[in-house]
């Protein structure tokens, strides 16, 4: 399965746009934008039914994506120069951790977040090694 996704970067006179996301009328349902303090990990997280999109919009964060059999599927570290969206399937758990400061994720979504339809894991019930980032 492809979890990544390139992304234009349109350079102008004055800097350059940044393409995130063209409705093909199904569209995003959700959309936002989260930050969080260097090094912090905030990990596992699985969506039932949601499709998220991830793209780093400025700093630098370690995603990775983990299958129900808990095996590996990706491992990224995304920012502005490896300007990628990765895309993460229902029932796949995924977490990331910030590497530099004023790291922003914007995450949009086939669907509205319910969290009736989110499950929880604690950070060391996924064996991870973070520090290679």
């Amino acid at each position: 399965m492809k979890f990544e996704q390139k992304l234009e970067k349109i350079q102008t006179l004055n800097g350059e746009v940044l393409k995130i996301f063209r409705s093909n009328g199904k569209g995003a349902r959700e959309i936002y934008c989260s930050s969080n303090k260097i090094n912090a990990i905030n990990a596992w997280k699985l969506n039932i039914r949601l499709k998220q999109h991830l793209v780093v919009i400025t700093g630098k964060v370690h995603i990775a994506v983990f299958n129900q059999n808990f095996e590996i599927e990706a491992d990224e570290i995304l920012s502005k120069h490896r300007y990628t969206c990765l895309n993460i399937p229902p029932n796949y758990w995924y977490g990331f951790k910030t590497l530099e400061d004023d790291s922003i994720i914007l995450n949009y979504l086939d669907e509205p977040f319910d969290a009736k339809l989110t499950r929880k894991k604690n950070i060391g019930d996924i064996e991870f090694n973070w520090e290679k980032s």
